[in-house]
């Protein structure tokens, strides 16, 4: 059975896993920025994982897993079976 989830942030339709229920769908996913506004991209580090991160202006790595999309705070980890995934965090 395939089940989804509506996206935390804007209601699209998101594939659901039970490991990771706040996930944002890759339209949001991919506005994700830090605190001040300046837009972000994470990927892994290479085909076998690890999670980098880099500001989209200037390349520069950026340290976090914490970002924002439209306001909202999120957390970035390395999708268990590989990938980026991105969850909203909830109070």
């Amino acid at each position: 059975m395939n089940e989804t989830h509506d996206c935390p942030i804007c209601s699209s339709e998101v594939a659901h896993w039970e490991r990771y229920p706040n996930q944002v769908c890759r339209r949001c996913q991919s506005k994700t920025s830090d605190a001040y506004g300046r837009r972000l991209r994470f990927s892994n580090t290479d085909p076998s994982g690890g999670l980098c991160a880099v500001y989209l202006d200037s390349g520069e790595a950026y340290l976090r897993q914490i970002c924002y999309i439209d306001g909202r705070k999120c957390f970035v980890s390395e999708h268990r079976f590989g990938g980026i995934v991105v969850e909203v965090v909830r109070d």
